[in-house]
């Protein structure tokens, strides 16, 4: 793979939380464009290895890089710089339930400043376009089933165009219909944008349907099966 542009690239990496080292001298890489999943039992670190991936917590040693800023150097001002070029979607929605889905959209273009109320209309049309909830744009989120909220919180994890989706269990409060469709959804994004998708998971169902690379967080490293 080292001739593979990398979006992600950890090297010999001891990564941890309040004291306790989850994972030592590990390495990782996914390449651009690409669909990995990781696996593992309750408590095993996915969410301590995806929260040092968009910086919420400190690379504790080895060297890594995502979406071309180094994780060893990340600071206060770097984090939110980064973060534009990462999409997450986590199991808990986040909205403003009162809010339309537009008005959800609009609201996180406007945090990563983008200026133009023209460009910003255009650009929630086509995420609404690609995520199929241009029908939906007028609705107050409250209004949507779970997996409309969830296609919503895809769609703002792509309004910047990121270079990788890091997604935490994104199935995992869905019934298995609306779950699939999550992953289709998924799946198209990583295609035609072009963009490489982390996904975290339990569902196994799923992952036999949309199959991709699968690694398991084991014995304090990560493994590819």
């Amino acid at each position: 793979m080292s001739s593979i542009p990398l979006v992600l690239d950890l090297n010999k990496v001891t990564i941890g939380q309040g004291g306790t080292e989850v994972f030592r001298n590990t390495d990782f890489s996914m390449a651009d464009a690409e669909m990995c999943y990781l696996i593992g039992k309750s408590g095993s670190g996915k969410s301590t290895f995806l929260k040092t991936l968009y910086g919420a917590l400190p690379l504790i040693s080895g060297s890594g890089q995502i979406a071309g800023f180094d994780l060893t150097k990340l600071d206060r001002k770097s984090i939110p710089m980064m973060r534009r070029k990462i999409g997450m979607v986590f199991q808990q929605f986040h909205l403003f339930e009162k809010w339309t889905v537009a008005q959800n959209l609009d609201y996180a273009l406007k945090a990563i400043e983008w200026k133009s109320t023209k460009e910003r209309s255009q650009r929630v049309d086509e995420v609404l376009d690609q995520t199929g909830l241009m029908d939906k744009k007028d609705k107050s989120v409250f209004q949507l089933s779970g997996g409309e909220q969830q296609k919503v919180v895809i769609g703002r994890a792509i309004l910047n165009k990121p270079e990788i989706i890091i997604a935490d269990e994104p199935t995992g409060n869905l019934d298995p219909e609306s779950s699939e469709e999550i992953m289709q959804m998924l799946y198209s994004v990583a295609s035609e944008n072009k963009t490489a998708i982390l996904i975290a998971t339990h569902d196994y169902m799923l992952m036999e349907k949309f199959p991709a690379r699968v690694f398991e967080c084991l014995d304090n490293g990560i493994v590819e099966r």
